[in-house]
């Protein structure tokens, strides 16, 4: 499956709930492609800085 996604650097891309890829979303943190999502209730994250 193909998606839409704007690397250039003033774009941030937004992602619906149900698009839950994290191996894709590991790739957009390392080439710096800035994205949104909303997480499952039962996501465990780790908060490394907040705004």
């Amino acid at each position: 499956m193909e998606f839409l996604i704007v690397e250039d650097e003033d774009a941030l891309n937004v992602f619906d709930r149900g698009y839950l890829e994290y191996k894709q979303f590991d790739h957009y943190c390392k080439e710096g492609i800035r994205f949104v999502t909303r997480l499952k209730n039962n996501a465990c994250v780790e908060v490394l800085k907040e705004l």
